[in-house]
């Protein structure tokens, strides 16, 4: 099956696609001035890509509540699943940063134009493929 990552931010949204059982890549990122426009432009990435499932990065503070930020996500994702009808699931994004940051200069480095929204997408994509890879 193939999943959407999405690391959700108040600028831009960065997407990752993968396989459940393979490679998560970053996709490119989406603006976030608007949900319903969003929802149009992952709506059309959904059908095209025959995604089955959603997984949205959730970054929990290091208490495991809900950041600000967190709070918003869930919001999105509500907004996201009502409208979308396929399953969204979450991913702790909590200790993501130096993954993206070697990760980002490492694509930088082959000159590789990649947003780091998408790069953060593909991290929070590739931890949640690896950690559900058996069940």
């Amino acid at each position: 099956m193939r999943l959407l990552g999405i690391d959700y931010g108040t600028k831009n949204i960065g997407l990752a696609i993968g396989e459940t059982n393979g490679l998560a890549l970053p996709f490119g990122i989406i603006e976030n001035k608007n949900w319903k426009q969003v929802l149009e432009d992952i709506k059309k990435i959904v059908k095209k890509e025959e995604i089955g499932t959603i997984v949205i990065g959730l970054p929990l503070l290091k208490s495991g509540s809900l950041s600000k930020i967190a709070r918003e996500i869930l919001k999105f994702s509500k907004f996201l699943l009502e409208e979308i009808k396929i399953p969204v699931k979450f991913q702790n994004e909590q200790f993501t940063s130096k993954e993206v940051e070697k990760l980002f200069l490492d694509y930088k480095k082959e000159k590789k134009s990649i947003k780091k929204d998408a790069i953060e997408a593909m991290v929070i994509l590739q931890d949640y493929i690896d950690i559900n890879k058996n069940k």
